[in-house]
């Protein structure tokens, strides 16, 4: 049998251009706060008065709040250091503002479920209004030109 050779051509031609614009205008009045650290700390809190019959003043809740956000700003790479760091932070804050823990396992995964999952819901307070309007421009070109080519003589042998 006579072998052949095997060709192979490949040829690709591609081009693209892309362009976009976009333009806003609005007005608007008002202010939003951003609330959810406030309430995360009542939530805490409450949580916390439902094992002892401590009530807590307008101070603690701020002083507690003003320490959630600052222990949410700090930004760690792992999770588990992050998470425990941020659990320790929170019980120095609570303890430092009269927060006193009856039963260390209850007052632990009090803080502990209220810190993982009393965040979920991002919450703000104030009232605002805004109108704005959006001009965009998109431009696309796109060239493509793909050209493929196999040539294949196979080789098929049988010994005896």
């Amino acid at each position: 049998m006579e072998n052949q050779n095997i060709e192979i051509k490949n040829f690709r031609i591609s081009t693209s251009l892309r362009n976009q614009t976009d333009v806003s205008l609005g007005f608007g009045k008002g202010r939003m706060n951003y609330v959810t650290d406030a309430v995360q700390a009542m939530f805490i809190l409450q949580d916390l008065q439902s094992q002892s019959p401590t009530i807590y003043s307008a101070e603690q809740v701020e002083a507690i709040a003003q320490g959630v956000t600052l222990i949410r700003n700090n930004r760690y790479l792992d999770y588990r250091i992050r998470y425990k760091t941020q659990l320790r932070m929170l019980d120095s804050v609570l303890q430092e503002n009269g927060v006193k823990p009856t039963n260390v396992i209850d007052y632990f995964t009090t803080i502990s479920d209220n810190w993982l999952y009393g965040n979920r819901i991002s919450r703000m307070s104030g009232r605002s209004w805004s109108h704005s309007v959006t001009v965009g421009n998109r431009f696309e070109y796109t060239t493509s030109n793909s050209e493929q080519n196999l040539l294949a003589a196979p080789k098929y042998q049988f010994d005896k």
